[in-house]
């Protein structure tokens, strides 16, 4: 079996927390920014590279949060069991934006939302789930 390994940033401004919506295999999935680690490419520069291309701003530190440890298999793919691994991270800026045509004209729209009960039931990913969860015990 594969291991899909993958990368995000938990940006936290104000008790708020920066999530992605993004149109993935026919389907809106609300999430937190990142993306998969490219072969030969450190966790630190997947994550740089992550919020470049996704929301044009740059990481300035990031601290581990959270590694899945627990079998996760991939939604997209049968074959592939899904590593992700999370950092709280600080941004030098963002630019304001509402959408984002990325390649392959895929929407792509960052919020702030609260770091709140009602937040957590939006998001779809299960191991997002689980990360947000560690964010309501701290804030």
């Amino acid at each position: 079996m594969e291991i899909n390994l993958r990368v995000y940033g938990l940006a936290i401004r104000n008790n708020h927390v920066l999530v992605s919506k993004e149109y993935i295999a026919n389907k809106w999935l609300i999430k937190f920014p990142g993306g998969g680690v490219q072969p030969q490419e450190s966790l630190s520069d997947a994550l740089c590279r992550e919020f470049r291309e996704e929301m044009q701003c740059t990481v300035s530190e990031a601290q581990h949060f959270y590694t899945t440890d627990a079998y996760v298999p991939s939604w997209f793919d049968s074959k592939q069991r899904v590593l992700s691994i999370y950092y709280t991270i600080s941004l030098l800026e963002l630019k304001p934006y509402n959408a984002l045509v990325l390649p392959k004209h895929t929407e792509h729209e960052v919020f702030w939302a609260p770091i709140s009960l009602a937040t957590f039931n939006t998001i779809d990913l299960p191991i997002d789930r689980t990360v947000f969860k560690r964010l309501l015990d701290l804030y």
